[in-house]
């Protein structure tokens, strides 16, 4: 693990252990002043430490299977339970926390250079560049160890340290600042860094935050903060008039019998859908998204009641292009990133299947306030998702309704349904709340094992019990976390805690 320098200053033990390193005074100037050299800063921008496992581990994708033997190690016993970990693993909040702020440091030495050099037309696509970067790494922080934006409660809630500076003072004392605080400098960025995109800078473009997948990017922020019109306007710029012809070709998928084709397919840089890829050092692909050996682990039965297998828009999983697959212990995934003996994998970071999700969901909650007449563009899109992902071809609001309205009952931890109780602070009711819980449901469905049902957990305040599982039968629980639970922020590293950082409360 490549220790930042934001991460030394934010950790009391790693200062007391660096000796002489910090003699040499690392928070210099950095020498990069020429196009190249900066462009040299901003592949090190990106994080490189990947939070799906511990995500999905805290989510509802997860149940304890008694018939199995396996535990697991720490990190994945200490999640499932909704325990603070102190381990530094790679997949660590600790490894997640210092690679972000790893990154940021990367992007503000850019930024620096580019202001010492006059900020010269050569140089301003990548200022662009390294301001979206340094936004996304922050925005991954306080998502993860921060409440979840509340329009409410967000100018107290509890933020993370937003970094503009190379930092040059040993020692330096941080505040945590506000959610609200957070939100309005990465909102800042995103503004600013948009302006300056170049691709044709890049050799390879999907690497990079290119425009699109900086588009992408502020998609999902502002779908998180609650700016609806603006999650309509951005993805409306990303997927054009034919929405239809950039999403993921679920079926040819299904089609390829080579499951390594199928791997290379899935984060293809010449595929549409693919708006971005990201390289990271994670166990969770390795270890298996199914988590098949432990008892902690995403099973067949809770697929089959509330998840991918369970009807839904798409009708049974029989018309689900990906054909999701068993194993022994009975357990459950999709072939998406290939596992790697040296923790190495590459995922899409932004796609355009999630934008158009993203869409549908924000005029959904527009319907509220602009009249149910936005519920219509809302089925196109998730006609157009469904419609790709399975061999349904059409939906009416009727059906929509019909499947996830007062027909459907309401999750219970012993009677598992994909409708799950919503915050009712939200004001999601009526026909409205069954397109969001579809939405939820088909989210959970495209984007499985790949850590984002956590985030619509956060989100929409649902409620998560943790199930004891025999076989196919369920026989109680042993947690339960609701909406308003600490423990939805994870806990900072504690070697954060001990240079002064205020813990998240517990």
């Amino acid at each position: 693990m490549r220790p930042g320098p934001i991460a030394y200053l934010l950790s009391a033990a790693l200062l007391s252990s660096c000796g002489g390193f910090l003699d040499k005074e690392p928070f210099g100037k950095p020498e990069a002043d020429t196009e190249e050299k900066v462009a040299g800063l901003l592949v090190n921008a990106y994080p490189t430490n990947y939070w799906a496992y511990i995500a999905e581990l805290s989510s509802d994708e997860a149940d304890w299977a008694e018939d199995a033997t396996n535990e697991g190690d720490l990190i994945h016993r200490r999640f499932y339970n909704w325990q603070d970990v102190d381990s530094q693993d790679r997949d660590s909040p600790h490894a997640i926390w210092e690679g972000c702020y790893h990154a940021v440091a990367q992007a503000n030495m850019a930024l620096e250079t580019i202001r010492e050099a006059g900020q010269p037309e050569s140089l301003l696509a990548y200022k662009g560049e390294a301001l979206i970067c340094r936004a996304y790494s922050h925005f991954i922080l306080v998502n993860l160890f921060c409440k979840h934006y509340d329009p409410e409660t967000c100018h107290s809630d509890l933020g993370i340290p937003y970094m503009v500076e190379v930092e040059k003072t040993i020692g330096a004392r941080y505040e945590r600042g506000t959610v609200e605080n957070v939100y309005a400098l990465i909102e800042k960025d995103l503004t600013e860094g948009l302006e300056s995109i170049d691709d044709s800078r890049y050799s390879v473009p999907k690497y990079h935050f290119n425009r699109k997948a900086a588009l992408a990017f502020a998609c999902r922020f502002y779908l998180y903060k609650g700016d609806f019109e603006r999650v309509v306007e951005i993805a409306s710029e990303i997927l054009g008039n034919h929405p239809e012809s950039v999403l993921r070709d679920w079926e040819a998928f299904a089609e390829e019998q080579k499951i390594q084709t199928r791997f290379e397919m899935f984060i293809d840089a010449g595929a549409d859908c693919n708006l971005m890829l990201g390289s990271f050092r994670t166990s969770w692909y390795s270890a298996s998204p199914a988590l098949f050996l432990y008892k902690a682990r995403n099973s067949y039965l809770t697929q089959k009641t509330e998840g991918i297998l369970a009807p839904g828009l798409w009708g049974d999983a029989d018309n689900i292009y990906i054909k999701p697959g068993t194993r022994e212990y009975d357990g459950y995934m999709v072939n998406k990133t290939a596992p790697n003996s040296h923790y190495s994998v590459v995922v899409p970071l932004f796609t355009t299947d999630e934008v158009l999700l993203n869409r549908a969901e924000a005029y959904v909650r527009l319907s509220r306030e602009k009249g149910a007449h936005y519920l219509d563009p809302a089925l196109e899109d998730i006609s157009c998702v469904v419609g790709s992902f399975s061999t349904r071809q059409s939906l009416t609001r009727e059906t929509v309704n019909e499947l996830y309205g007062p027909s459907m009952d309401y999750y219970t931890w012993d009677r598992p349904t994909p409708k799950k109780p919503l915050d009712p602070a939200l004001g999601i009711d009526g026909e409205a709340e069954g397109f969001i819980h579809a939405l939820l449901h088909l989210r959970r469905a495209v984007f499985i094992h790949e850590g984002y049902r956590w985030f619509d957990i956060k989100r929409y305040g649902i409620e998560i019990y943790r199930r004891r599982i025999e076989g196919e039968t369920i026989v109680g629980y042993t947690d339960f976390m609701p909406a308003s639970d600490g423990r939805r922020a994870f806990q900072v590293p504690q070697t954060s805690l001990a240079a002064g950082l205020e813990p998240n409360p517990r």
